[in-house]
Order: C-alpha cells, then sequence, then structure tokens
C-alpha cells in the first residue's frame, strides 16, 4: 500500500488500515488513543506522524508493537515521560518528534542513551 494520507481520519479509518502500510501521516486528524489501540498490526510500517492528534501514553502501549518503526512523530500530544519510555524496546526507532509534550530532556536524553541511532527532537528545560 506505501503512502496513506488520513488527516481526516477518525478513530474508526484506523481499524481499516492496511496490513501493508509503510507511511501513516494522521497529523492533526480526529483521532484518539480508543482508535490507535484498534489499528491493526502495522509489519511493515516505518513512518507515523501523530502530531496534533488526540493521543496520550495509552497509544504508545500499541506504537510500541510496531518493530518495523522507523520515524514517529508526537508533536502536540499528552504523551509524557512513562509513555516514551515504551519505546525504547523499539531498535529500529531512528527518528523521534517530541516537541510540544510533556516529555523532559531527561527521559528523552535517557531514551537517546539506549538506542544511540536514535535522533530525538525535544524541548530543552
Amino acid at each position: 500500500m506505501g503512502f496513506i494520507n488520513g488527516s481526516r481520519y477518525t478513530d474508526n479509518d484506523l481499524q481499516k488500515i492496511p496490513k501493508n502500510t509503510v507511511f501513516l501521516r494522521l497529523e492533526n486528524s480526529f483521532i484518539s488513543d480508543a482508535g490507535v489501540v484498534a489499528m491493526p498490526q502495522l509489519d511493515q510500517i516505518r513512518c507515523i506522524d501523530f502530531d496534533g492528534c488526540n493521543i496520550t501514553n495509552k497509544s504508545l502501549y500499541r506504537v510500541a508493537t510496531f518493530h518495523s518503526l522507523e520515524e514517529l512523530w508526537l508533536e502536540d500530544t499528552q504523551v509524557n515521560d512513562s509513555g516514551i519510555m515504551l519505546l525504547g524496546k523499539l531498535k529500529s526507532l531512528k527518528y523521534l518528534s517530541v516537541l510540544n509534550t510533556q516529555v523532559s530532556s531527561k527521559v528523552a536524553q535517557h531514551l537517546k542513551k539506549s538506542n544511540p541511532d536514535l535522533l530525538v527532537d525535544y524541548e530543552i528545560e
């Protein structure tokens, strides 16, 4: 399938995402934790953009199961330190943006130390 522009998606649409999706753009869409938790297993996913979505740490439990994920955008979401720590097991992750979130620089730096290939964009306190 490749690229999906889901900027107008709702929670119900997330259940129908093709399992072979590689890039999923959901920026500023009308989704919540309920939709993310119900997403199918995306074994080929490389990038997800959740910028501006109404998601919390609950969504990151699901995202942390996408082991092929290389790039994750979480700007302007309600995620925080405890949720971000769930992503530590994603060794394929190369880029993470947590600008304008409740993620502390301390946790962002810790995550980077656990995965030296990871570039993390975060607020400097």
